[in-house]
């Protein structure tokens, strides 16, 4: 009895695992609408009382939800953009990193508000506002 009881703990502990992860539950078609964001360092600025601030944010947030310029190729894992710019994409296990990669360069994009997000910028805006404060 008591090894039925794990067994089932078990199955359902690894379920609530499997669809915790975003990825394994929803298609990358699905998973790459919504409001992404390019973390960028912060640049040098002379025009406020500041040292560092981040570039602006219109050109790092790109939301695949309204954009009307982008194709996504499932099967090819490609996403074109304004029919000029073609990236290779690749999603973390979450589902909420978004790496775009072409021969020139790599970017990597954060949904919005998550997890991940928060902890990817909080180490640059504690490190930003040290340098700020002196």
């Amino acid at each position: 009895m008591k090894n039925k009881i794990i067994v089932v703990a078990i199955l359902i502990t690894t379920f609530f695992s499997l669809s915790a992860c975003s990825k394994l539950t929803k298609s990358e078609s699905t998973l790459i609408k919504g409001q992404w964001e390019l973390l960028q360092e912060p640049i040098q600025v002379t025009s406020n009382l500041k040292l560092l601030d981040f570039p602006n944010k219109s050109t790092s947030i790109v939301n695949f939800t309204k954009e009307k310029n982008y194709h996504f190729n499932e099967k090819k894992h490609e996403l074109s953009y304004l029919n000029s710019y073609k990236y290779q994409t690749s999603f973390d296990i979450s589902g909420n990193i978004l790496t775009l990669t072409n021969k020139k360069q790599k970017m990597i994009y954060y949904r919005k508000n998550s997890v991940q997000y928060k902890k990817a910028i909080t180490p640059i805006k504690n490190n930003m506002n040290s340098v700020n404060e002196v």
